[in-house]
């Protein structure tokens, strides 16, 4: 009763603040920390930001977030970040405990405000996702930037009917406004897959890539943000599992494409946003594992086509191997076989 009286009034308390609680005030619905936009109003500030926080596909039964993500929380809060977005895939499962395990040791742990673009995992269980931080969608103004966050498991993967208006509506408010002068999208899906030269490499290095086939980015989005990004720069930054860092800046066009995950491995790494006070954006990969990293502009499409090869790629069928129900299912389906021969002989006899 507890228990349930608890998620009740968390529910109440996400829906209230609804990320925001004023015009000067975003409050996170995730760790309760704010951000005061009229004491940034004249200065600069930074957000870092990274997907896929549990890692590796593999670790099925996760109930925390990938090592290196834990390991660094001191290290992101010495920065001292005005904000984190998350990318998605916060945990592996969607269940109580897992939930609270996060929470409490990893949320919390954080000084920063986190706010995050939604990914599959967290979805097993919408309802509940929305009753503890609330609304998937949204966006949200600091000095002359604005941040675009958007659900890709709504329509797996495409964005269509009230969040694709939402999202025209955002692109076409923010290029006739001049006070905009900086458009950050994120979201957990590589929506944008889709471009010329990306296709290639991400559906050989993504197990779902099916889920990515379509064409409403190309048709729809992707001719508004060529026109947007004529008059102000553009950034997408996604986060779902196949790049450790990604980069591609569309040739004659202030456009953007980025990517960012976690995948268990010394490649991991966080990307780190820093915008001027006269709104210039400065970006930087960081390791989390202290590698040496090469300029993030380098991991672009020639550099993945040269690495694709020697990756260790991940498979549907590494994926099934790996799951529990798996074998369960196969557990049972021997013990049915067996049974059925044991009847058999009995009544040959």
């Amino acid at each position: 009763m507890f228990v349930k009286l608890k998620y009740i009034l968390l529910s109440i308390f996400s829906t209230l603040i609804c990320y925001f609680t004023s015009a000067e005030t975003i409050v996170s619905p995730f760790n309760g920390k704010s951000i005061n936009t009229d004491s940034l109003a004249t200065s600069s500030y930074s957000f870092v930001c990274w997907g896929h926080w549990y890692g590796s596909p593999l670790n099925w039964h996760s109930a925390l977030p990938s090592a290196t993500v834990l390991s660094n929380i001191d290290s992101i809060n010495a920065i001292q970040p005005t904000f984190i977005m998350a990318m998605g895939d916060l945990y592996r499962h969607t269940d109580s405990s897992t939930f609270y395990h996060f929470k409490s040791l990893v949320l919390k742990k954080f000084t920063s405000p986190i706010f995050n673009a939604v990914g599959n995992h967290e979805m097993d269980d919408r309802s509940f996702y929305e009753s503890q931080f609330g609304k998937t969608i949204y966006s949200f103004r600091i000095n002359g930037e604005i941040y675009i966050v958007l659900d890709g498991e709504i329509a797996n993967c495409d964005l269509e009917g009230e969040q694709l208006s939402f999202f025209i509506n955002k692109l076409d408010s923010a290029l006739n406004d001049n006070s905009i002068k900086n458009v950050f999208i994120i979201s957990h899906k590589l929506i944008w897959s889709t471009l010329d030269g990306v296709t290639e490499i991400f559906k050989n290095i993504h197990s779902n890539y099916e889920c990515y086939n379509y064409s409403t980015f190309i048709e729809s989005i992707y001719p508004k943000l060529l026109n947007l990004s004529d008059k102000k720069p553009v950034y997408w930054i996604s986060g779902d599992y196949g790049f450790s860092l990604f980069y591609h800046k569309i040739k004659d066009h202030d456009l953007t494409f980025l990517a960012c995950s976690i995948t268990d491995s010394d490649e991991d790494a966080y990307l780190k946003f820093s915008i001027s006070n006269d709104d210039k954006v400065y970006i930087q990969a960081n390791s989390f594992t202290g590698k040496k990293l090469l300029p993030l502009e380098s991991y672009n499409i020639d550099y993945w086509k040269l690495h694709l090869t020697n990756m260790n790629i991940i498979s549907k069928a590494q994926l099934m191997v790996y799951n529990k129900y798996f074998w369960c299912g196969i557990t049972i389906s021997l013990l049915l076989i067996l049974s059925g021969i044991t009847l058999m002989r009995l009544r040959n006899k």
